[in-house]
C-alpha cells in the first residue's frame, strides 16, 4: 500500500544505517601505534553511542536544520535496533524505518585517535539484504529531491552489477525529483572491493543530479590503481591532503561528462570542491539555475580541535543540499556545508553540534573562524570571505548547452 503522508516531504533519505559505538578516545595522547598493541590496557574516556551510516548522518542532520525529512533504512529486531529507532523517534524521524525479525542491526566502531583519520570497523547486518522493495516510491515520488547511500555497503545495489541502483536512479529522476548520491569507501578485502565500480556508475549516474563523494571513494572507484599508486606515496589517511589539485579535478571532469550536473567532493581537511556543468533540478527557477551552471568553487575546511569527525562529510552534505534547496547561491551552499563540518568536529558525537539552517547562516557570516589554506593552482583566486576561493574556469551564467 503507498504510504500516505500529509506532508509530501522536502527530502527522502535512503539507505545504509547502522549504530555507530565512538569510543572516547579524544583524550589519548599516545601514538595510535603504541596505543592498539596486543596485550596492553589503555585507560580512555567515555564511550559515546550513536546512530551512524548515511541515513542517520545525514538525514537526521537535516531533521535538525529544519527541514521535513523522511528516512528510510532497516535494522533488525534487536537490542541495537531498539536504540535506533530510539534515537529516530526522538527526532520525530522513526516512521519509515524498516524493522527485520531474525536479523542484525548493522554497527561499527569507530576509533577516532586525535590527527588521524579514523579506523572503522564494520558489521553490515541487515543492510545486506536491504532492497529496492524496501523504498517507498510514491512517498519518493512526493518529495523534492531523493538523497542515497552508500552502495558500497548495500550488496542489492552493487551485486548485480549495479543494475538495481541504476534502476532506481532511473525511476527517481522520471518522476521529476531531484536525485542526489553519496557514496562510501569500497573496502578492498569485501565483495565490494572487487566490483567493478567505473561500470556501476557509468550506468547510474546519467540519472543523478548531485554527486557528493569523497576524493578517495572517486578516485577508489574510477581510478583504483592511480588510487594505490598515489597513496603508496602518500600513505592513505594523507591522500586527500597531498593528491595533486590536477589528479581531483581530471577526476571531476570524468564525472560530469556522465551528465552529473552538480559534483561536490569532499577532500578532508583540504575542503570541499564544487565543479558543475550545465544545471538542471526540477523545481529550481531558471535564474537560479544559471547561477549554478558552469561553477568551479572550493571552500577551505574550518580549522579547530578535532573531537571526532565520525560523520563529518555527511553533515557536511546535510547543509549544503539544505542550502540548496533553500535556494542559497553557490558560494553560500558550499560555506553552509564547510561549516556543518565544522560543527561536526567539535563534538564527540555526530549530531549534537548540528543546529538549524538559521545558526549555520550566521557561522557562515563569521569571519573570525581560522580557515585551512588549502593547495591550489595559482590560477584560482580568493573569494570576498575567508576561505573561499574561485576557480579559473568559474563561469556562472554560461550558456552552453550541455545535458
Amino acid at each position: 500500500m503507498p504510504t500516505v503522508n500529509p506532508k509530501a516531504p522536502d527530502i527522502v533519505v535512503a539507505g545504509h544505517l547502522c549504530l555507530d559505538i565512538n569510543p572516547g578516545l579524544g583524550g589519548v595522547e599516545s601514538p595510535m601505534e603504541s596505543v592498539l598493541v596486543p596485550g596492553t590496557l589503555n585507560i580512555i574516556d567515555t564511550a559515546s553511542v550513536s546512530t551512524g551510516g548515511l541515513v542517520a548522518n545525514t538525514g537526521l542532520a537535516l531533521v535538525r536544520m529544519g527541514l521535513n525529512i523522511a528516512l528510510i533504512g532497516k535494522i533488525g529486531n534487536d537490542g541495537f535496533g531498539s536504540l535506533v529507532r530510539h534515537v529516530f523517534e526522538e527526532h520525530g524521524a522513526a516512521r519509515h524505518l524498516v524493522t527485520s525479525s531474525g536479523e542484525t542491526t548493522s554497527y561499527s566502531v569507530n576509533l577516532a585517535f586525535p590527527g588521524r583519520d579514523r579506523i572503522i570497523l564494520h558489521c553490515p547486518g541487515s543492510n545486506d539484504n536491504f532492497l529496492p522493495s524496501d523504498i517507498d516510491m510514491e512517498l519518493v515520488k512526493s518529495a523534492r529531491l531523493f538523497h542515497f547511500g552508500y552502495p558500497q555497503l548495500l550488496s542489492s545495489f552493487f551485486s548485480d552489477g549495479g543494475r538495481n541502483l541504476a534502476s532506481l536512479y532511473r525511476s527517481v529522476r522520471n518522476s521529476g525529483v531531484i536525485t542526489s548520491l553519496d557514496t562510501a569507501y569500497p573496502d578492498p578485502g569485501s565483495a565490494a572491493g572487487s566490483v567493478n565500480w567505473r561500470q556501476v556508475l557509468t550506468a547510474a549516474l546519467p540519472y543523478v543530479h548531485i554527486f557528493v563523494p569523497s576524493v578517495e571513494e572517486l578516485a577508489m572507484m574510477i581510478r583504483p590503481q592511480q588510487y594505490r599508486d598515489i597513496s603508496h606515496e602518500t600513505g592513505v589517511e594523507n591522500f586527500a591532503d597531498e593528491v595533486d589539485f590536477d589528479f581531483i579535478d581530471s577526476l571531476a571532469d570524468e564525472i560530469l561528462e556522465t551528465g552529473v550536473g552538480i559534483l561536490l567532493i569532499k577532500c578532508g581537511t583540504r575542503g570541499i570542491y564544487l565543479k558543475t556543468r550545465t544545471v538542471s533540478l526540477p523545481g529550481l527557477p531558471d535564474a537560479a539555475a544559471k547561477r549554478w551552471s558552469f561553477r568551479q568553487l572550493w571552500h577551505g575546511a574550518f580549522n579547530g580541535p578535532v573531537l571526532n569527525a565520525t560523520g563529518a562529510g555527511d553533515c557536511a552534505v546535510a547543509g549544503f543540499l539544505t542550502a540548496l534547496l533553500r535556494d542559497a547561491d553557490p558560494g553560500t551552499a558550499l560555506r553552509i556545508a564547510s561549516v556543518a563540518g565544522w560543527r561536526n568536529i567539535r563534538t564527540q558525537d555526530t549530531l549534537s553540534g548540528i543546529g538549524t539552517y538559521n545558526e549555520l547562516l550566521d557561522d557562515a557570516e563569521r569571519t573570525d573562524i581560522p580557515v585551512i589554506r588549502p593547495q591550489l593552482t595559482e590560477e584560482w583566486t580568493a573569494g570576498d570571505r575567508p576561505g573561499e576561493w574561485i576557480g579559473p574556469s568559474d563561469s556562472p551564467g554560461n550558456t552552453i548547452k550541455g545535458r
